[in-house]
């Protein structure tokens, strides 16, 4: 099983891009993440991914969002 922190990934690498909206994606199906992700990164989002219920607040507690999806 993955670590919560492998869980986790991040478009920018970590480190937010001034201007650019932030959007959490949390789903438990990584290939549903991967599309989300994929889309969203298209039209220049910058994404993070959590890979269910309490691995989205716990990173909606450390990190501010734009949206959440």
């Amino acid at each position: 099983m993955a670590s919560l922190s492998d869980t986790f990934r991040t478009a920018s690498g970590g480190r937010p891009t001034p201007g650019v909206p932030r959007v959490l994606v949390v789903d438990d199906d990584p290939q549903v993440r991967l599309l989300v992700r994929k889309a969203l990164e298209h039209y220049g989002y910058t994404v993070t991914e959590a890979a269910g219920g309490q691995e989205g607040i716990e990173r909606l507690q450390a990190e501010t969002f734009d949206v959440a999806l």
